[in-house]
């Protein structure tokens, strides 16, 4: 199994000693009681979900289960961007369902990020390696450079904080080299995963149950029923946050999640020079340098589609070669460097036909939920897509409809 960056440097997580978080030993302790709310999967969806429960009512008991140790999974994989996304995801979005709506799912975004810094990021004693604000998605081209400076005004009157960056302007702030301008979307930001979710779990009261694999859920009057291999775990409520697994668990193949990995490396410490997140969606690439000064690299999965969409943890060549040819020819100042690499991982994420997240009651159910399919953008969207799903639960109406589950039901 690789093993990521942020896996190898926080390893003694402050939740396994909090007060807050019950660590239960076995699957008895979970079985013998009747749970307001059990959460299955604990990455960023499943504890998101839990800290917004504990905000709503703090009398509630709930429960996490993972099948394996705890934010071990694509939480513990990606590439610690709190994004929008990509100006070139914004435009799919204007594509797919219009300006309007577009503007709406971008400030979905961009409240997660708020509520982020408002409950998380705001602990001034805790160290997030947070990295410099913006994300900025460039052009290795003219035509592309006109386009995104034609772009760059449009998205201005629109209301989004862009900028314009000419080709040494991009050299000058990103430190890169090869592209022709850029537009710098100014909020974004990046962060160590972990030490976020290590936060958020500490503030959370909640018990925990690892190394539990889930078989299905069944829901009768009394109540929901989830199923283990050694015991049986009764809720009122259920929600489903383990990824593309959660089709497999519903025992229904409607549900559209499909696995696609990502690969990653990180780089020895440099000079400091990149201070954004960067996209290049060309190669659905994207990179930013740690406050530590080594760059994390990753994308290229279009390179090897087929491949690519597995479950299985590992890298390949093709595509770890690629990741190291841009490192080199794009961010090195030197192109003959060899051994660079420090880190290489990956993860499996869950995908949906449509590019949107699958959020809500899980059609056919009464009181079973979904929180998943976040196309790789996880640590842009779920923080807050967690909150709306807990006040959907006591009356709320914020989740927007091109999130619904039933949406891409046949």
């Amino acid at each position: 199994m690789t093993k990521s960056y942020w896996m190898s440097t926080h390893t003694n997580p402050q939740w396994r000693s909090s007060k807050n978080v019950r660590l239960l030993s076995h699957i008895e302790d979970a079985s013998k009681v009747y749970w307001d709310a059990v959460i299955v999967g604990g990455g960023i969806a499943g504890i998101s979900t839990a800290f917004w429960l504990h905000q709503k009512d703090p009398h509630l008991k709930v429960l996490i289960v993972d099948k394996a140790s705890l934010l071990e999974g694509a939480t513990a994989r990606n590439a610690g961007f709190v994004t929008c996304g990509s100006i070139e995801h914004f435009r799919k979005l204007e594509k797919q369902f219009g300006t309007e709506k577009a503007l709406q799912l971008w400030r979905f975004s961009e409240v997660n990020r708020k509520l982020l810094e408002e409950n998380v990021l705001s602990d001034s004693e805790q160290d997030f390696e947070t990295t410099g604000r913006g994300a900025c998605t460039v052009a290795n081209s003219q035509e592309a450079a006109d386009l995104y400076l034609s772009e760059s005004r449009r998205l201005t009157n629109l209301g989004i904080d862009v900028e314009f960056l000419d080709r040494s302007q991009i050299n000058a702030r990103l430190g890169v080299k090869g592209f022709e301008a850029g537009i710098l979307y100014a909020h974004d930001r990046g962060i160590h995963p972990l030490k976020v979710m290590d936060a958020m779990l500490t503030k959370t009261e909640v018990s925990i149950l690892e190394n539990t694999p889930v078989l299905r859920v069944e829901e009768s009057k009394l109540g929901v029923s989830v199923v283990t291999p050694n015991a049986t775990i009764r809720a009122g409520r259920v929600v489903l946050a383990s990824s593309f697994q959660i089709s497999e668990i519903c025992r229904n193949q409607r549900i559209p999640l499909i696995p696609q990995r990502s690969q990653v490396i990180v780089t020895k410490p440099l000079p400091l020079k990149t201070h954004t997140l960067c996209y290049h969606t060309k190669y659905l690439c994207y990179f930013r340098q740690m406050n530590n000064g080594r760059y994390l690299i990753g994308g290229f999965r279009n390179l090897d589609l087929k491949s690519e969409q597995t479950v299985e943890d590992g890298v390949t060549s093709k595509i770890q070669d690629a990741l190291e040819r841009f490192f080199l020819e794009e961010l090195s100042d030197d192109s003959h460097s060899t051994n660079f690499v420090d880190n290489r991982w990956s993860g499996v994420m869950g995908f949906t036909p449509d590019g949107q997240m699958l959020l809500g009651r899980v059609p056919e159910h009464k009181e079973v939920y979904m929180i998943g399919g976040c196309n790789s953008h996880g640590m842009g969207l779920f923080f807050h897509a967690g909150k709306v799903l807990v006040e959907s639960f006591y009356g709320g109406k914020g989740i927007p409809a091109e999130y619904a589950p039933s949406r891409n039901f046949v």
